[in-house]
């Protein structure tokens, strides 16, 4: 399961950087500052806790930008947190990118948009995944959701179904990634019930840091 975990983490960082790449320049706003405004697990309700996961993946992710090496204009760094539901296979990442102007977060959350505008299918260690823009209500100064389902080939289970919703939002200088995935089959029923609290993550990332920080 473990494993699994730090899979699914892996594709999660590698979608983020079709954001936000590499880190430059500087200014006041301290990476203490973006993680004190960033969720928790009584955010999230009970039986969330944080998970540590490796900062670094042998996860090979192709298409849809996932694999480009240019460098977001004026990112000064970005902050993640990982949550996982008790032991279940249902966790939730957030990650803050801070830049130094909000010309410049605009600049690249509209860059990134533009990179998956059009794009259907990711390949992520061999398989296939699908990927929909998704319909998302209005929070921040920017937002856009995206559906991925896929699979994670697992050493004891095999070949694992995942379904993923990701947010981007933009407070200001602030461009905010939460993400909701689970590992396994589910019901549509059960896919409702992900995909509606995909939302309400994504609305509390955003109203949350937006509250505590300045645009």
């Amino acid at each position: 399961m473990r494993r699994t975990m730090i899979c699914l983490v892996s594709l999660v960082a590698g979608l983020t950087m079709m954001f936000a790449g590499p880190a430059s320049a500087a200014f006041s706003i301290s990476k203490a500052d973006v993680s004190a405004a960033m969720i928790t697990p009584a955010d999230l309700g009970g039986g969330w806790k944080r998970m540590t996961v490796p900062k670094n993946s042998d996860t090979d992710i192709q298409g849809c930008g996932a694999n480009s090496s240019t460098t977001s204009v004026g990112q000064r760094f970005s902050v993640s947190r990982t949550f996982q539901y008790r032991a279940s296979p249902l966790m939730v990442t957030e990650d803050v990118s801070t830049f130094t102007t909000v010309a410049a977060a605009k600049a690249d959350m509209t860059k990134g948009i533009k990179t998956l505008q059009g794009c259907t299918s990711v390949t992520i260690d061999g398989q296939v995944w699908q990927i929909v823009r998704v319909s998302m209500p209005s929070v921040g100064d920017q937002r856009v959701r995206y559906q991925m389902s896929g699979t994670i080939l697992t050493a004891k289970a095999g070949a694992v179904p995942v379904l993923a919703f990701f947010v981007v939002s933009r407070h200001g200088r602030h461009e905010i990634t939460s993400t909701m995935f689970v590992a396994g089959a589910l019901s549509p029923a059960d896919k409702s019930v992900v995909a509606a609290a995909s939302i309400r993550v994504g609305r509390l990332s955003t109203a949350k840091l937006a509250g505590a920080l300045p645009r």
